[in-house]
């Protein structure tokens, strides 16, 4: 059986709001393989032009590839361009 769903998750559905706005849920959006924007993050943990790790409420966005950028780190989103090859979800709760 599965997990019960939270008050904020029950009351998100019955609004019919997407839940990823309501209860800070990560929203990666992938542009092809060079082009990356994080919302609701907790900040980058490691930025080199091969790495870029973020944290997040459920855990760590890890993005590998080479001339990675960060385009932008504001506090609730972060854009990142270069080649991308992995997109890795670790320790995910």
């Amino acid at each position: 059986m599965g997990k019960e769903p939270s008050i904020g998750e029950r009351l998100a559905q019955m609004l019919d709001i997407p839940l990823d706005t309501t209860l800070e849920w990560p929203k990666l959006e992938l542009t092809a393989n060079r082009h990356l924007v994080v919302e609701n993050h907790r900040g980058v943990i490691e930025y080199d032009p091969n790495t870029v790790r973020i944290n997040t409420k459920f855990g760590e966005v890890k993005i590998s590839g080479s001339n990675l950028s960060l385009v932008s780190a504001l506090k609730d989103e972060i854009v990142i361009d270069g080649k991308i090859n992995q997109v890795e979800l670790v320790d995910w709760r």
